[in-house]
């Protein structure tokens, strides 16, 4: 936190608040309309990837409602905003999908399993942009940021899937079985990747159209290879939901573009407000499934 905040200090001061206020009061609301639509579109999307990931485990997974997986998946994105990186986000799901099914270690397998994939498309996409915006970025070192990561992604699957560290552990054998299953239905894997990389088309565009809306002059292309990288740097769990990490990022890779600190901070933040008031109904699904089951269970701790 102490780091996020520091950078976020700077790159206000650097920005300046006032002009970054006046350059998002000057935005038009329809982009900001758009992005907030094409999150919640993400969302959604996102858990019918989660629901194709969970058809091999059989009834007690394959029979989840979409309506339901949507639930948790509005609850993990609210606790996303306010817990850090990704990994709160991520346990609520998982603890909530144990809750149904009394099957701990599969429900974390399907949730890592459902991050994986929005790993490997951001990826792809990372890779598939250098050749494009190469002119731009040669000779700055960002080049280099999308293979070290894919590197570094690389090599943790690796050790997780190859090696398959801690396989001697009950708990940890039956989520490598789990992911035995899926390397063995290749259709399931072909449409979660599928749907992972529209997905992160969502976010691509939704960025793209926030930057339009505050009037960046930056096209598409350069998005499809700065987002990757910014996304990467914001799942590290030194910050609440990537505050400060993100806005550093969009500064220093948008400024490679030309852009001023100013509107690169506008864009960041617009990109955060959209995504926080998208994630605002996981909040009222928390605060009905409380009352729910302290209803059903006055034990249940709050």
């Amino acid at each position: 936190m102490t780091i996020s905040s520091a950078i976020l200090y700077f790159v206000l001061r650097k920005a300046g608040i006032r002009e970054v206020y006046l350059t998002l009061r000057e935005m038009n609301p329809l982009s900001f309309v758009a992005a907030l639509v094409l999150y919640l579109m993400s969302l959604f999307t996102s858990t019918i990837r989660w629901k194709v990931l969970l058809t091999p485990l059989g009834k007690n997974f394959g029979n989840m409602s979409t309506f339901r997986l949507f639930s948790l998946y509005l609850m993990g994105a609210f606790f996303n905003r306010f817990l850090p990186g990704i990994v709160g986000g991520d346990a609520v799901r998982t603890y909530y999908l144990y809750k149904d099914t009394e099957r701990g270690s599969l429900s974390l397998a399907t949730v890592f399993a459902d991050r994986y994939m929005g790993f490997l498309a951001m990826i792809t996409l990372g890779l598939t942009a250098i050749p494009f915006g190469i002119n731009k970025i040669r000779g700055t070192g960002v080049e280099w940021a999308v293979p070290v990561i894919a590197m570094i992604f690389i090599a943790i699957s690796f050790f997780i899937f190859v090696l398959k560290i801690g396989k001697r552990f009950s708990t940890i054998r039956r989520f490598h079985k789990y992911f035995s299953k899926l390397k063995h239905s290749p259709v399931i894997l072909l449409k979660a990747f599928a749907l992972s990389i529209i997905i992160q088309v969502f976010g691509i565009i939704s960025v793209y159209i926030l930057s339009v809306g505050i009037g960046a002059d930056a096209s598409l292309v350069e998005y499809f290879l700065f987002i990757p990288i910014i996304n990467t740097l914001t799942t590290l769990p030194i910050s609440i939901s990537g505050i400060g990490i993100r806005e550093g990022a969009f500064v220093m890779l948008l400024g490679l573009t030309g852009i001023s600190p100013q509107v690169a901070t506008s864009i960041s933040l617009a990109w955060f407000f959209a995504y926080t008031v998208g994630s605002l109904p996981g909040i009222i699904v928390y605060i009905k499934w409380r009352v729910k089951n302290e209803a059903e269970d006055p034990s249940v701790p709050a």
